[in-house]
């Protein structure tokens, strides 16, 4: 019983040091924000050499 509860203080006393400081982290708009530009960085197709549609495999002759 008493290990029970000395596991349950110390749970919450590694509770209480996770939170990030308001200080140092982002807002929700500068959070939602990178989250925007990953995301278009990532549906935004490389750009290719060329003429887009022309394939760039050249057949052997």
């Amino acid at each position: 019983e008493l290990r029970a509860a000395n596991e349950k203080q110390k749970q919450k006393r590694t509770r209480s040091r996770r939170h990030i400081p308001t200080k140092e982290g982002l807002s929700v708009q500068e959070a939602s924000a990178l989250i925007m530009q990953q995301q278009e960085a990532i549906e935004a197709p490389p750009p290719g050499p060329g003429i887009p549609g022309e394939s760039t495999i050249q057949p052997l002759s």
